[in-house]
């Protein structure tokens, strides 16, 4: 009796198949073969669930077949090769290679996870050994068989059929307003799978793993992937220029405010804790000043291709006043920014990024902008140091820590794509620093450009933004930028600091030192020169992607001079 009692409780044990199942709600499993993303999907969720893949970097001879055995690397690209291929031909199916794998691994669906837990222990002849030997492999063919998927061409052109249904895909989760992924049958209630753009050059991770595809087990994040048709009529560019505009150049103490109740409807909040809120004044035509730096930045660099302001830098009704103006030019530029919002008595922060339809070719002939936002994740909070260092001892209490008093709606994050070079995400201050729970989907697309916007002071490499840069551009190899505004920056007295005019902040996985971005005295903004440089990356199983990867990198840095063009 005491033996069936334990046999009744013990908990179900964990299979592969298990997983499988659950993934694609009772869809017949062999039907995964139809579809590159979905195979990886299914395998992967396997393999980091499981965190055998890390054999790959212990003991990699893969015990499979004859032919794989004798040089691994050259039948996944050759199968990869032969997949893409039949998935632009009519009448698809998978290579024969592909079909035996995941025969071998059907017939190995009984091991448990558990098992395969044990990777190290286990005997190269093993089963678990076989299955993570067969799963590796079949996460390698279906990587290598989405080579550009979900990157535009520079000519905004779809290179093959497989490309157009990507293209489709991710235009129909945008529409929907779900969230993104490449896989036609996986529950992305379960895990997504995205376009990826630099594969982690350091570390150890499932993320080490592939070049094209991004899995992301699905947690509050919903990911979004906006696949920018770049219809240039213009010749072939090799960088871009962005223009950043440090407003409001001036903030002031009576900005910071305690909110009314101090704790909001929180009536549990400690007596050492309150909410404050920032109420920044601003001339009525702050949108027209914002056109007359566009202006004179062009006039010293030509076209700008993007413009940048901090974290809660225009309000929501001088965004849709910016795009209004901004659309009378020939080639308006991309914008992005942080909004104020009013939500009741609080206020939502958050970034808005504005496409121009020239590059959205959808919309027709009539020239808008396409209005993307996305809420800040983290509160500020305000301790007594920084009370005093930025001088709001006046309106609020030093001895207490204050909350920004600000929505926290649902967490999403942005992709966009934008050529086969320039993939960028987008930041709000707070989380840069706390990268739970967005850091996740970050680093598994790798983002060429991560954009972070600041209400923060001096952009001083040693200080924080320097350090979560370093973090993100040595894995997954990003560029970040930093940007607050030169009101905040001045508006800091750090213990034994001048008053500081750094804006921003630039660094790349190839720069040693972060690059402090400083404002001259007669100046409103810098333009940067942003270059793109070919480079290889390889995953942890020794796969190479033919130099097909962008590094972007800052090549040259201008100021703007207030009221250059009179």
């Amino acid at each position: 009796m005491e033996d069936a009692n334990d046999q009744a409780t013990s908990p179900p044990t964990v299979t592969v198949v298990t997983i499988v199942q659950s993934a694609l709600l009772h869809v017949d499993i062999d039907k995964v073969l139809d579809w590159p993303p979905d195979l990886f999907a299914v395998c992967g969720l396997i393999l980091q669930s499981s965190g055998c893949y890390l054999r790959c970097v212990i003991d990699w001879s893969p015990n499979l077949t004859e032919t794989a055995h004798s040089d691994w690397m050259k039948m996944v690209e050759q199968t990869s090769d032969q997949w893409r291929t039949s998935l632009n031909s009519q009448g698809s199916h998978p290579p024969d290679l592909v079909v035996r794998l995941w025969n071998d691994f059907k017939a190995l669906s009984h091991v448990s996870i558990s098992d395969l837990r044990k990777f190290e222990l286990a005997d190269p002849d093993s089963e678990s050994a076989k299955l993570c030997d067969t799963l590796l492999t079949l996460v390698a063919i279906s990587d290598g068989a989405c080579i550009g998927a979900g990157i535009p061409s520079d000519d905004g052109s779809n290179a093959d059929s497989f490309e157009a249904e990507v293209a489709f895909l991710l235009w129909s989760c945008v529409r929907a307003g779900s969230r993104s992924t490449l896989c036609h049958l996986v529950d992305p209630d379960i895990v997504t799978v995205l376009p990826k753009v630099h594969t982690a050059q350091t570390g150890m991770t499932f993320r080490s793993l592939t070049h094209h595809l991004a899995l992301l087990p699905t947690g509050e994040v919903t990911a979004t992937w906006r696949w920018i048709d770049a219809t240039r009529p213009e010749e072939e560019r090799h960088g871009i220029n962005v223009l950043v505009l440090p407003w409001p150049l001036e903030i002031v103490p009576k900005d910071f405010i305690p909110s009314s109740p101090r704790f909001g409807p929180l009536s549990t909040m400690p007596e050492s804790f309150g909410f404050f809120q920032y109420r920044s004044s601003r001339p009525p035509d702050f949108p027209e000043k914002i056109i007359q730096a566009y202006r004179n930045a062009e006039s010293i660099v030509g076209r700008i291709d993007m413009v940048v302001l901090p974290e809660m830098a225009l309000l929501d009704t001088e965004v849709d006043r910016l795009a209004e103006l901004l659309v009378k030019g020939d080639l308006p530029p991309i914008i992005v920014t942080g909004v104020v919002e009013p939500s009741g008595k609080k206020v939502c922060n958050l970034s808005v990024t504005l496409i121009p339809n020239r590059f959205v070719p959808r919309y027709g002939n009539e020239l808008k902008y396409e209005k993307i936002r996305q809420d800040k994740h983290h509160r500020w909070r305000l301790d007594g140091s920084q009370v005093r260092q930025y001088g709001l001892s006046g309106t609020l209490d030093p001895n207490c820590s204050w909350w920004e008093d600000t929505v926290l709606a649902r967490r999403n994050v942005n992709f966009f794509s934008f050529s086969p070079w320039l993939t960028w995400s987008v930041l709000i201050c707070e989380d840069l620093a706390r990268p739970d729970p967005i850091g996740e989907a970050v680093r598994a697309v790798g983002p060429n450009l991560v954009v972070a916007l600041l209400m923060d002071g001096p952009q001083l490499a040693q200080r924080w933004p320097g350090r979560y840069g370093t973090v993100l551009a040595d894995d997954p190899g990003s560029a970040v930028l930093t940007l607050t505004s030169l009101g905040m920056a001045t508006l800091a007295r750090p213990p034994g600091c001048n008053p500081s005019r750094v804006i921003g902040l630039w660094k790349d996985s190839n720069l040693g030192v972060p690059v402090e971005m400083e404002l001259p005295p007669n100046a409103e903004g810098l333009v940067l020169c942003l270059a793109r440089t070919q480079k290889s990356e390889f995953t942890a199983d020794g796969r190479g992607d033919g130099a097909s990867s962008w590094q972007i990198s800052l090549a040259g840095l201008h100021p703007v001079v207030r009221g250059l063009t009179g």
